[in-house]
């Protein structure tokens, strides 16, 4: 009989996010504004081993809620509307905060 365990495929199965409270990366207030846990789940995300497939996985489905890959909703758009004008890929673009900020970045700013 085989004990050991077997590897899990599934990236969300390997998340950093998979023992926390799911409410902490579902992080918006009643009216909208970002709650000040947003921070705390950026930071798991960051650190995370699976953000690329997160990220890249909510920017393809068009996730509309919550914290993905250490993006929120509203950056997610952002980086949506970056591909679709560039034919960039997620994956080219690991630096979400860059790609969240186009501007900033063309400007030669970091």
């Amino acid at each position: 009989m085989d004990t050991e365990p077997r590897p899990t495929l599934h990236w969300a199965d390997r998340g950093a996010c998979r023992d926390s409270d799911p409410d902490l990366f579902f992080p918006l207030t009643w009216d909208g504004r970002p709650a000040p846990h947003t921070a705390m789940a950026r930071r798991i995300c960051l650190s995370c081993p699976v953000r690329l497939p997160c990220l890249t996985w909510a920017v393809e489905t068009g996730e509309p809620d919550g914290m993905w890959g250490g993006t929120t909703p509203d950056e997610r758009r952002r980086i949506r509307s970056t591909r679709l004008k560039h034919s960039y890929e997620v994956e080219d673009h690991a630096d979400w905060q860059v790609m969240s900020r186009p501007h900033k970045h063309h400007m030669g700013r970091k």
